[in-house]
């Protein structure tokens, strides 16, 4: 019988939950984001001030889903209306929008993060995946 491992992702100091990205900028194969408040840590002092680098991003396969609910509350189950974006028309098309991160997964070099998106005349859920070949960079101000 033959057995395949797949290795164990690396468990990082930092996690998204309950930040808000404000700004996303995509320069080549690079994807920076920016959030309002920075991001958690596990150790002291357990709230960062900083950014993400994503490099060797292939946005042929970067994508962000909108979910917009019809007759439910935001978050439950249900039928839904809503788009699909690449990810580069997505940054493109929006300026002023938070979205705030509930949950983020990293495997096979793609980042899944999911949440709520808001802007000026939208509040809706988000599904988005990013897929590089790069490095993931948190950059942590001083």
């Amino acid at each position: 019988m033959k057995t395949t491992m797949i290795k164990k992702q690396e468990i990082s100091l930092y996690y998204l939950h309950d930040s808000r990205i404000t700004s996303m900028k995509a320069d080549g194969h690079k994807l920076t984001l920016e959030f309002a408040d920075g991001y958690s840590c596990v150790e002291a002092p357990y709230h960062i001030k900083g950014g993400i680098e994503i490099t060797g991003v292939n946005w042929r396969f970067c994508r962000i889903y909108m979910l917009d609910y019809k007759d439910k509350d935001r978050g439950r189950y249900g039928s839904f209306s809503g788009e699909k974006l690449s990810l580069q028309e997505f940054i493109e098309r929006e300026e002023l929008f938070y979205l705030e991160i509930m949950d983020e997964t990293y495997a096979m070099n793609r980042c899944f993060m999911n949440g709520f998106y808001s802007a000026k005349d939208r509040f809706c859920e988000f599904f988005m995946e990013i897929h590089y070949d790069g490095d993931f960079k948190y950059i942590i101000e001083q």
